[in-house]
């Protein structure tokens, strides 16, 4: 897998989060470039996949803000990118957020910009790793045929130790250990 990360050792604000989709992203969609200009915008990252036989291109905006982006601050990215999604497409412009969105912004790209996706970091990572599924799927084997009513759960005594070392404790109830 590419470590995009460990190849920025002095990363500037926000690097971090493009930098991290990008390690989501390589092992799906194989090479992906870096801070690529094109048509005069730098975009974050930019990778192709191939969709049923047309080549798609994927331009990525990382934005590691410690709020939710407005709709003012996505139609000014969305201005920033429109013309390279225009000129190549079929093209996309998937916008990854630490936060995540205002509602009237999750609203524009829902509704007014069908080029255009959001995803959280978290979102991104699960549905490129696809543990949501997994997960589900085995918490249902779990409760299926009575399993669950086999389970039982780990406990344990705390111990306390005196100052000196030489002298220890058990608590008188148990603690689950989960």
């Amino acid at each position: 897998m590419t470590t995009f990360d460990l190849a920025n050792p002095s990363p500037n604000p926000g690097d971090r989060l493009r930098d991290e989709a990008a390690n989501l992203l390589a092992p799906r969609y194989g090479q992906l470039v870096r801070e690529a200009r094109v048509a005069g915008k730098k975009a974050d990252l930019y990778f192709e996949h191939e969709d049923h036989g047309k080549t798609v291109r994927f331009y990525l905006e990382a934005k590691d803000y410690e709020r939710n982006l407005s709709r003012d601050e996505v139609i000014r990215i969305w201005a920033d990118y429109s013309g390279i999604i225009e000129t190549n497409r079929p093209a996309t412009l998937l916008l990854v957020t630490r936060q995540g969105l205002s509602p009237d912004a999750q609203s524009f790209v829902l509704h007014e910009r069908p080029e255009m996706r959001h995803q959280t970091i978290w979102e991104l990572e699960n549905e490129t790793l696809g543990l949501t599924d997994y997960i589900r799927w085995e918490s249902d084997l779990f409760n299926e045929n009575g399993l669950s009513t086999y389970y039982v759960e780990g406990r344990a005594r705390r111990v306390r130790y005196a100052e000196t070392g030489d002298e220890r404790t058990l608590d008188d109830g148990a603690v689950e250990l989960l």
